[in-house]
C-alpha cells in the first residue's frame, strides 16, 4: 500500500446500530463474532491497527475500556475511508480487543470499484424467501464455492485449552460458515494432569493467553486442511512445572498466614509431577530453595519420631513451624518446632490417659499455640506450666547443637 494511504487508514471507524445489526454501511458484509456490549451501544469507534496487503488482512482495534465479552454475531462494513479500504482488496479482518482477537472473513465478493458516495447506506432487510434469478445469465453461470483461508498467529486463552497426554486442543471461532473449529497441537511434554492446574500457568506466565500459529483451508464449508502449533513450543515443559511448583510453595506455604493447618493439605496444594514421594522431608527440601532452615535436622528427627497413626502432622503459616506427636515410654507429647526462626523447641507432656481425653487436650494445646504465636510467649514461660518444657538450640555448635538437643529431648520424653 502506498505510504500516503497508510496515514489515511489511521482514522477512526464507526460501527452503527440498525435494529439488531451493528454495521459500518457499505456494499460488502463482513460477519464475525463480537463482544456482547455492542448490542447496547449505538456507535463504537474502531481504529485501524495495521494492514497487510500481502494477504489482504485489515486489523481494527476495539476500545479496551469495555470489559464484558461474549460471543455474538454481527456485521461490519466500511464507509469511512472507503475509497482507500475498498481499493486495498481487504479479504479479512482482525477485530482486536486488548490481548484477544477474533477474525472476520468476507462473506461474499463484490465489485467495489464503482462506489457511489451518495448511496443509500440503510441495510436492505433480509427476505425470508430468496427470489430466484430467472435470467439466462444467472442460470448459465454457476456460483463458485466460497473459499476460506487462515494463516497467522493468534492468542488463545489458556482456560479454553484442554491438556492431555502428548497433545493440547482447543476450539476457535473461524467463520460464520464453519463456526467453531477444534484444533489439536501435538506436544510431547503435555500431560492430562496439567489441565487441572492451567490456572497456575496464567499466574506463572503472567498472561491469560498463549500465542498459536493457525492455518486452515476450507472450500464450500468443508475443511480441506488445518494445523496448529504453539508459537513457543517450549512454553509448557518440565521447567514450567518447576516454576508452578515454586509458585505454589511461595503462595501456599511461605506467604500463607494460616495459624494452623494440616501438612497433607498443604502438600496437596503444591503441584509437582515428579516421582518423589511428597512428605515432610520433600517439603523441607522444596522450602529450602527459598529459605534456609535453622532446624532442618531437628525437624527431620522429629519426623522420624512422629506418631502419624494418632495425630495428623500440622504446620503454621509464616513464620513456618511444625507440630508433631511423639510417644514416649509412658506418655504422649506434643512438640512444636520452628523452621527458620531461632527459637527453642516447645514440648508438652499430655496428661490424658485415654484417647478421648488426649484428643481434647491436643485441641486445647493447638489453641494455646495459636495464642503463643501472637507474641505471648514470655508470659506463658513465666507462668511455668508443669507439663511444659523448652529445649534450647546451641547455635554456636554444628547444626544448632543437634546432638545436645537430641539428648535433651530424649531425656524429657522417655
Amino acid at each position: 500500500m502506498p505510504d500516503q494511504d497508510r496515514g489515511i487508514l489511521d482514522r477512526n471507524f464507526v460501527l452503527k446500530r440498525m435494529g439488531d445489526i451493528l454495521y459500518l454501511p457499505c456494499e460488502k458484509e463482513i460477519a464475525c463474532k463480537a463482544p456482547s456490549y455492542l448490542a447496547n451501544v449505538p456507535y463504537l469507534m474502531c481504529k485501524t491497527a495495521r494492514f497487510d496487503p500481502s494477504i489482504g488482512r485489515l486489523s481494527l482495534n476495539l476500545p479496551t475500556d469495555y470489559v464484558r465479552y461474549n460471543e455474538t454475531a454481527y456485521q461490519i462494513s466500511i464507509q469511512t475511508n472507503s475509497a482507500v479500504i475498498l481499493s486495498s482488496k481487504v479479504e479479512s479482518f482482525d477485530i482486536l480487543y486488548g490481548s484477544s482477537s477474533v477474525s472476520a472473513y468476507c462473506a461474499s465478493k463484490y465489485d467495489w470499484g464503482n462506489l457511489d458516495s451518495n448511496i443509500d447506506w440503510t441495510p436492505t432487510p433480509q427476505k425470508s424467501e430468496q427470489v430466484a434469478d430467472t435470467t439466462e445469465s444467472a442460470q448459465s453461470t454457476p456460483t463458485p464455492p466460497h473459499r476460506i483461508s487462515i494463516s497467522g498467529e493468534y492468542p488463545i486463552t489458556i482456560q479454553e485449552m484442554t491438556f492431555a497426554d502428548a497433545k493440547v486442543s482447543f476450539t476457535w471461532y473461524v467463520h460464520p460458515t464453519l463456526g467453531t473449529v477444534t484444533f489439536e497441537i501435538p506436544h510431547s511434554e503435555s500431560k492430562k494432569e496439567y489441565d487441572a492446574i492451567k490456572g497456575y500457568f496464567e499466574k506463572v506466565l503472567r498472561s491469560k493467553t498463549l500465542k498459536c500459529h493457525l492455518t486452515l483451508e476450507a472450500i464450500g464449508g468443508t475443511i480441506q486442511s488445518k494445523t496448529a502449533r504453539l508459537s513457543q513450543e517450549d512454553v509448557i515443559n518440565g521447567t514450567m512445572i518447576e516454576k508452578v511448583t515454586d509458585y505454589c510453595i511461595k503462595s501456599e506455604i511461605l506467604d500463607c498466614d494460616d495459624p494452623i493447618t494440616l501438612v497433607e493439605e498443604k502438600l496437596a496444594a503444591v503441584i509437582d509431577f515428579s516421582e518423589d514421594e511428597r512428605n515432610l522431608i520433600w517439603l523441607l527440601n522444596k522450602i529450602d530453595k527459598f529459605k534456609t532452615s535453622k532446624h532442618y535436622y531437628h525437624l527431620s528427627h522429629l519426623s522420624s519420631l512422629h506418631d502419624a497413626a494418632s495425630f495428623r502432622l500440622r504446620m503454621t503459616g509464616k513464620p513456618v513451624s511444625f507440630i508433631f506427636a511423639v510417644q514416649g515410654a509412658h506418655d504422649y507429647h506434643l512438640v512444636w518446632e520452628t523452621y527458620e526462626t531461632e527459637e527453642a523447641t516447645y514440648v508438652w507432656k499430655l496428661q490424658g490417659r485415654d484417647t478421648k481425653s488426649r484428643q481434647k487436650e491436643v485441641g486445647e494445646l493447638l489453641e494455646r499455640i495459636k495464642w503463643l504465636r501472637a507474641q505471648n510467649k514470655v508470659a506463658y514461660i513465666q507462668s511455668k506450666p508443669s507439663n511444659f518444657k523448652r529445649i534450647e538450640h546451641d547455635y554456636g555448635q554444628e547444626n544448632g547443637g543437634l546432638e545436645k538437643w537430641k539428648a535433651s529431648l530424649s531425656e524429657y520424653i522417655t
